[in-house]
């Protein structure tokens, strides 16, 4: 699968993914499984926009469903999960609707509420001998939905719904992403009404999903991969932002020469403007993609010359233009600029 700006776990259940595992995602994994094992089957991935969350939830699966283990990084599998080889998959994308309607959309047509007919659906599933993962991406949208209709009728349901995965009995992974944390939806509720969210809350293991600045200067320097004759220059830089502490000492000594015509601290200066003002990797690898003026593409090195400082500032200006227009934090500094 060619990069995407957008992954939609239904739509792209079955579709291969060129993934490139990150130390972070090693670590969301070995959190979920570690958890598993302590009791915990509910989870929640919170990170920004564009992070990748939806990509690795479906590498995930894909890892889970294998045949071929040894083949894959991101996970092997080694009695994780109560020792099951199998699994079912119950993708859901969020939508501004009652949790309920939205479960029963995805369950299959048997008798009974939603809850009856997941508890079919896992029935079939032991009987298959299949673990069920269940999985709820943009779970923000669903919480703003609780929020702005009827909070505590849709905790309740939610609180039985994880009461059923985290049952220890039971072979059930629950998989949630948020862009904020799960409180944060509840700010404009009343105090009990509040109380009684942060107490579902409490029923999901929170994880941090969010990719450090030399972590994604990795991964670009895995798509760009540079083959061409790369000038001494480019490895004069990278000592030089390491000696002045922008680049963490643990970064690979030869992501300069794969990030070859972009030097870099322009790399390093791009990556985090793309965190402020855009949607993380999302942004950063719509970068890479790009083609036409002021494009990596369309840039030609030459002897002393890299994709600079100097082209990410009008690269930035131009493409982040509406945003740094407008009044905010930065807009004094851009305006010096």
């Amino acid at each position: 699968m060619t990069f995407s700006t957008s992954i939609n776990i239904e739509r792209d259940q079955n579709k291969a993914l060129n993934y490139i595992v990150t130390a972070n995602a090693k670590k969301v994994i070995r959190a979920i499984s570690s958890s598993f094992d302590d009791g915990i089957h509910s989870f929640s991935l919170i990170g920004s926009y564009g992070t990748g969350k939806s990509t690795f939830l479906l590498e995930f699966e894909h890892c889970l469903a294998a045949n071929n283990q040894d083949a894959l990084k991101l996970l092997k599998l080694d009695g994780q999960f109560n020792g099951f080889t199998k699994f079912r998959f119950l993708n859901i994308v969020g939508d501004y609707m009652s949790l309920e309607q939205l479960l029963e959309e995805h369950l299959p047509d048997t008798p009974g509420n939603a809850l009856k007919r997941l508890n079919a659906l896992y029935s079939e599933t032991q009987k298959q001998n299949e673990f069920l993962v269940i999985v709820v991406d943009e779970f923000g949208k669903i919480l703003e939905h609780a929020a702005k209709g009827n909070p505590e009728e849709e905790m309740y349901f939610l609180q039985k719904l994880t009461e059923f995965a985290n049952d220890t009995d039971k072979n059930v992974l629950l998989l949630t992403t948020l862009h904020q944390s799960f409180t944060a939806y509840s700010k404009d509720l009343s105090k009990s009404q509040r109380q009684e969210w942060t107490k579902v809350k409490g029923r999901f293991q929170e994880i941090v999903f969010s990719e450090p600045v030399e972590q994604l200067l990795q991964l670009a320097a895995e798509r760009i991969k540079c083959r061409s004759r790369v000038p001494k220059n480019a490895e004069t830089i990278f000592c030089l932002a390491q000696k002045s502490n922008l680049l963490a000492h643990n970064v690979q000594d030869d992501i300069a020469n794969k990030l070859y015509p972009l030097d870099v601290i322009a790399a390093y200066v791009l990556t985090l403007a793309n965190q402020r003002y855009g949607q993380n990797e999302r942004t950063f690898f719509t970068f890479l993609e790009s083609t036409g003026e002021d494009s990596l593409s369309a840039f030609e090195p030459k002897k002393n010359l890299m994709y600079n400082l100097s082209d990410v500032h009008d690269y930035i200006l131009y493409h982040f233009n509406s945003y740094l227009s407008s009044a905010n934090a930065d807009s004094a500094q851009w305006t010096a600029l």
